[in-house]
């Protein structure tokens, strides 16, 4: 702040904004990547096994503009056994945390090809350099903006319900917001009558 006698708090107002529940929707997000670490933007999580990348979505357009939804994208596991606190896994344990990294890999990409308007059919090299530049650098998440299609997640032990991203939505998708303006669209040639009237 420039303002020398420090009044810019006082002239600062005292409503805040407040945002309930979002409406179950189709909301354009801007992504920022809340590091886990110094070098590493990967967060272990509570069971001590899996790694997330926490990101901070905001509502960029619309009336919930500046509402937040957080998202948990899980993309490492570690077996354990190294530590002593932290137990070796067993094969189900395995095969949950490696089927949760391949969900993880997938809303990942479905991020990027939404943020870039990419197909999923998509396998040029300019897509797939894109896509590897975020592999190579997750902290580049960070500034992409997206559809996302944001749920409600019911409360449960007290607290209150919950916003959560469903799924991303991309350029391949029947809900993809360009196509709702194109399907109104009347073709030119329909558009265009040539019938001379009586």
């Amino acid at each position: 702040m420039t303002d020398d006698n420090g009044d810019w708090i006082n002239d600062a107002g005292t409503q805040q904004r407040e945002f309930d529940t979002l409406p179950a929707d189709i909301y354009r997000v801007r992504a920022k990547v809340k590091p886990g670490g110094v070098v590493d933007p990967l967060c272990v999580a509570k069971n001590g096994y899996t790694e997330h990348l926490k990101i901070e979505n905001t509502v960029i357009e619309g009336p919930y503009k500046g509402a937040k939804i957080f998202d948990y994208v899980t993309l490492r596991y570690s077996k354990g056994g190294d530590d002593p606190d932290v137990p070796a896994l067993t094969a189900q344990q395995i095969d949950n945390y490696e089927t949760a990294v391949e969900i993880g890999r997938v809303r990942l990409r479905a991020i990027v090809d939404s943020a870039h308007g990419l197909r999923h059919k998509d396998d040029s090299d300019q897509a797939k350099a894109t896509r590897r530049a975020i592999a190579q650098d997750l902290l580049r998440v960070s500034g992409l903006t997206y559809w996302a299609h944001v749920d409600i997640e019911k409360g449960r032990n007290g607290y209150k319900d919950s916003n959560r991203i469903d799924r991303i939505v991309t350029v391949d998708d029947d809900d993809w917001p360009g196509k709702k303006a194109q399907r109104g669209l009347v073709p030119r040639d329909k558009d265009l009558n040539d019938d001379i009237p009586c």
